[in-house]
């Protein structure tokens, strides 16, 4: 099975469990999260401005609620503007809140292509996963098969904790 193939599959497994919704931009529009959410129904997604810091805050006022969000940022650099709701909010609110709120959301993104004929850049190219794997508690993975796709959204799946997964651009096509 190939990476991408791998994504989709693994969208459509999450999409399984009612609770799951999709947040981002370019999930119902566009993209649809470079084609891995093609199958879901697109009442499950809800498309979004281009806000990270609102869409990783929204999310987790879902995940609180008791909706399992599943959030899109189209380039692991992104992340950055939300890194105040990720490491100040995610991260902790557990524990400012005194064990009251436990939210778990998974927030996909992507490391873009820099073999791509269309290479977008180094702001768009950036691996991030040791700069959030320190500012965080909770998983940050970055994802370097089908088989290593597969089997880490099925352990976030359980929505025990939030998670940051990676994935790489470059890998798309490759099994």
């Amino acid at each position: 099975m190939k990476y991408k193939e791998a994504l989709k599959y693994s969208m459509n497994l999450l999409a399984e469990d009612p609770k799951v919704i999709f947040i981002g931009y370019n999930v119902k529009c566009g993209s649809k999260a470079n084609g891995t959410l093609v199958d879901i129904d697109p009442k499950r997604l809800i498309e979004t401005p281009v806000a990270e810091n609102l869409i990783v805050s929204m999310a987790t006022g879902l995940a609180i609620q008791g909706y399992k969000p599943v959030i899109w940022i189209e380039r692991y650099d992104f992340l950055l503007n939300a890194m105040d709701a990720i490491v100040n909010h995610l991260n902790v609110m557990f524990t400012i809140s005194r064990q009251e709120y436990n939210p778990a959301i998974i927030i996909r993104t992507n490391i873009g292509s820099k073999t791509n004929p269309l290479y977008t850049g180094i702001t768009h190219t950036q691996d991030l996963t040791n700069v959030f794997n320190e500012a965080v508690d909770f998983p940050v993975i970055r994802l370097e098969n089908s088989e290593h796709v597969i089997s880490t959204y099925k352990t976030a799946s359980q929505f025990s904790n939030s998670w940051i997964i990676a994935e790489q651009r470059d890998l798309y096509d490759k099994e």
